[in-house]
């Protein structure tokens, strides 16, 4: 009776370790996607840093917007509301287009 107690206890420890926390969900490459389709910009995808298991998301701020302070965009404000119901690290505002090279 003692060792059908301790499984079942130890059987709830363990599913409950392995349960995921209810919450906003994590932030993925086709909500990003949707999210630079609502604010105008580009989007250049959803990344993993080495320490976090969390996302970021990266998207090409509008050339209007570049000498503004990344706080000033409104690309920047629109982005935030819009992606206000999912779990990221942080959203980067990528100012030049990483597949333009420079004519060096």
């Amino acid at each position: 009776m003692l060792k059908i107690g301790l499984a079942l206890m130890t059987f709830g420890i363990l599913a409950g370790c392995a349960s995921t926390p209810k919450g906003k969900p994590l932030l993925t490459n086709r909500a990003l996607a949707w999210a630079a389709a609502q604010c105008n910009v580009k989007s250049l995808g959803v990344h993993f840093t080495r320490n976090s298991k969390v996302p970021y998301g990266d998207y090409l701020a509008p050339p209007a917007e570049v000498d503004k302070g990344p706080d000033e965009r409104p690309s920047t404000q629109c982005m935030l509301g819009v992606l206000k119901g999912y779990r990221l690290d942080f959203l980067g505002q990528v100012e030049r287009d990483p597949g333009i090279r420079s004519g060096r």
